[in-house]
C-alpha cells in the first residue's frame, strides 16, 4: 500500500513538472517553456511563436538537428524512400505547393533567414560536404532528384541541374570551365534600338590605337587549410589539390587600362562600389571584328596605292633608273612614335650612290601633301603635328624614280 503511495504522488509530480513545461492553450495551440502567453503558432517552442508559422522556435541553441544513417540498402533506418526503390537518408526535407493562381503567391520548400548586429559571419543556410561523391548545396529544375544522371560526378561546395540565373556581380576567383559562352545578338528578344555601329567619332581603329595591353599576375587569395576539420568526429578530410588555381597564380595574365578604355568606349567600363573599374570583355568582340574589318579595308588601299608607284614617283618629279644598287639597299622604317601628336620621326637609309631621293606624304585620297628631299647623308626626317591635319597618311621613299617601299602614320590631336 505504501508503495502504491508513494508511485502515484511521484506520478503527480512528474504530471505537475510536465505541466510546467508543456501547455495545451485555450486556442488549441501548444508551447513548450511557454507558459505565460498565449501561443500564436500551432506549436511554439521557448516563446510565443508566430500565427504565420506552424511551428517557432526562439533562444540562444541551434534550431534543428536531424541526424539520419543508412548501412543496408534493403531497410529504411530514417529519411525517405523513393518510388523507384532508391533509398535517400533526408536530414531536413521540406516541401510546399500553392493552388492559388495570382502574382504574389508561390511556394517555398526550405527557407533560411540570417542576420547580425556586428561583424560576425551570418548564413541564411549554409551547406557542408565532407563525403567522396556529392555537394554542400544541390539545386535542380528536375522534377525529382534521379541517380546517377541528375546527381553530381564530383566533389562540389554547391552543383545545380538546370537553368541558373544571378542578378549582380558574379565572383569567381578561379577559372570558369564552360561548353560554350554566349552573349546577345541582333536578333535576340527584347532587345531595345538595336542599329549599326556609329561611328561619328571616328574610326574603330583609330580609337583602338590608344589602348594598350598590360601584364599582371594574380596575386594570391586567402590560403585555405590543408585539410577540412569536422568538429562532430575530429575526423579531417583533406582537400584535392587545385592544380588550375596554382597555374593561375603562377602564369601571366593580360589585360586592358580601364582609364584608356574608357575615354574611346565609355559603355564597356563599369565602377564598383569600392572605385575600382571593371571592364566588359564578352561586348568588347564585336568592336575588335569592326576594327579588323577596317583595317583589312585600309590593306586593300594601300595595295592599291602601291599598284601606283610609277605614277606617285612622277609627282616626285623624278626620273625611272635602271642598272643602281637604289632598289636593292634603300630601306625605309616605320615612323615613331606612332600614333603622334606633336612630332614623329621618319628613319631610312640611303646607299652612297643613290640618285636623287624624296620621302612624299600623302593623304588617303593619293594626293601628295609633302615632298622633302632627302640623301645619303641624312638618317631621318622630323615631321611636326602642326604640319598636317589630324589622319590617317601614307609615305613612301622614291629614289631615282622608284618608290622604295611606303608605310602608314597616323596624327592625332
Amino acid at each position: 500500500m505504501k508503495k502504491t503511495i508513494v508511485m502515484a504522488l511521484c506520478l503527480i509530480g512528474a504530471a505537475a513538472t510536465a505541466s510546467a513545461q508543456f501547455k495545451i492553450h485555450s486556442n488549441g495551440n501548444m508551447s513548450l517553456h511557454n507558459t505565460d502567453t498565449v501561443a500564436l503558432s500551432p506549436m511554439s517552442l521557448n516563446y510565443h511563436g508566430d500565427e504565420d508559422y506552424f511551428m517557432a522556435y526562439q533562444g540562444s541553441l541551434k534550431g534543428i538537428k536531424s541526424s539520419v544513417t543508412n548501412y543496408l540498402e534493403e531497410q529504411i533506418t530514417s529519411g525517405y524512400f523513393s518510388s523507384n526503390g532508391y533509398i535517400s537518408p533526408i536530414g531536413v526535407y521540406g516541401e510546399a505547393s500553392t493552388f492559388v493562381h495570382n502574382l504574389n503567391s508561390g511556394s517555398i520548400g526550405v527557407r533560411g533567414h540570417a542576420s547580425n548586429t556586428n561583424y560576425t559571419y551570418s548564413y541564411g543556410v549554409a551547406g557542408t560536404f565532407t563525403g567522396t561523391l556529392g555537394a554542400a548545396i544541390y539545386g535542380t529544375t528536375l522534377s525529382s532528384v534521379s541517380f546517377p544522371d541528375g546527381s553530381p560526378t564530383g566533389r562540389y561546395a554547391g552543383y545545380f541541374d538546370g537553368l541558373t540565373k544571378v542578378y549582380g556581380n558574379f565572383y569567381v576567383s578561379g577559372s570558369v570551365n564552360t561548353n560554350s559562352l554566349l552573349g546577345n545578338s541582333t536578333s535576340t528578344p527584347g532587345l531595345e534600338s538595336v542599329m549599326p555601329l556609329n561611328t561619328d567619332r571616328g574610326s574603330i581603329s583609330e580609337l583602338m590605337s590608344g589602348i594598350r595591353a598590360h601584364t599582371y599576375y594574380q596575386p594570391l587569395q586567402d590560403d585555405r587549410a590543408s585539410t577540412v576539420s569536422n568538429s562532430e568526429n575530429n575526423m579531417a578530410d583533406e582537400s584535392e589539390p587545385d592544380l588550375i588555381g596554382e597555374q593561375i597564380h603562377s602564369k601571366m595574365h593580360y589585360t586592358l587600362s580601364a582609364d584608356e578604355l574608357e575615354k574611346a568606349f565609355p559603355d564597356l567600363v563599369y565602377d564598383e562600389v569600392d572605385g575600382s573599374k571593371r571592364i566588359n570583355y564578352l561586348e568588347l568582340v564585336p568592336l575588335l571584328v569592326q576594327c579588323i574589318n577596317e583595317l583589312n579595308g585600309r590593306i586593300q588601299e594601300l595595295e592599291g596605292d602601291n599598284a601606283k608607284a610609277e605614277t606617285r614617283a612622277t609627282l616626285a618629279g623624278s626620273t625611272a633608273i635602271e642598272g643602281t644598287t637604289a632598289k636593292t639597299q634603300a630601306v625605309l622604317y616605320q615612323n615613331t612614335p606612332n600614333p603622334f601628336t606633336a612630332q614623329t620621326e621618319i628613319r631610312f637609309s640611303l646607299p652612297a650612290d643613290a640618285p636623287q631621293a624624296y620621302i612624299c606624304i600623302f593623304d588617303m585620297t593619293g594626293k601628295m601633301q609633302k615632298q622633302i628631299p632627302v640623301d645619303a647623308n641624312q638618317q631621318s626626317i622630323t615631321i611636326n603635328g602642326y604640319e598636317l591635319q589630324a589622319g590617317i597618311y601614307l609615305y613612301s621613299l622614291v629614289v631615282g624614280g622608284q618608290e622604295i617601299d611606303t608605310k602608314r602614320m597616323i596624327i592625332t590631336k
